[in-house]
């Protein structure tokens, strides 16, 4: 789910058209280095809204990276500075989903519903982690919710 997203674009700083461009040309090394010297800057500038942006980014690439474990921590740091962003907690959730932690995956998965109560992406992640843990009946409800959401295309 989160590996068909692309990272937001925000054009805010002169580093951020060269922090988003190695994404469009699958050049993640690059991108992790230069949104790292973004956070640097980011938090010298003490702009919580901002470093919450790299960081989302971040978690992005990490996670195309199949790099969870970075992914799972960039979302969380992001989260810190802007818990109000539920795709933070989407990213997070499928992040935790991919270390087979499902319990913690469901926990952020909950969350952005909570949020933004037809956030898609977070109710098939929720369902896919209840049927991980083999919680069929508990999947159901989550999955059915996504799907009523989803407009038919014929």
């Amino acid at each position: 789910m989160l590996s068909r997203t692309r990272s937001t674009v925000v054009t805010r700083g002169p580093w951020w058209p060269r922090a988003n461009s190695p994404l469009t040309q699958d050049e993640y090394a690059s991108a992790i280095h230069i949104y790292n010297q973004a956070l640097t800057l980011a938090r010298a500038e003490g702009s919580r809204g901002l470093e919450a942006s790299i960081a989302y980014n971040l978690g992005q690439v990490y996670y195309h990276l199949g790099e969870y474990r970075a992914a799972a921590i960039a979302f969380k740091a992001a989260l810190r500075r802007q818990p109000s962003w539920d795709g933070l907690y989407d990213g997070l959730g499928w992040s935790r989903l991919k270390l087979g932690r499902y319990h913690l995956a469901i926990e952020a998965f909950q969350s952005a519903p909570d949020l933004s109560p037809e956030h898609r992406d977070a109710l098939v992640g929720l369902g896919t982690a209840q049927f991980e843990l083999g919680r069929y009946e508990a999947a159901v409800q989550p999955l059915d919710r996504a799907l009523r959401g989803m407009t038919t295309v014929v």
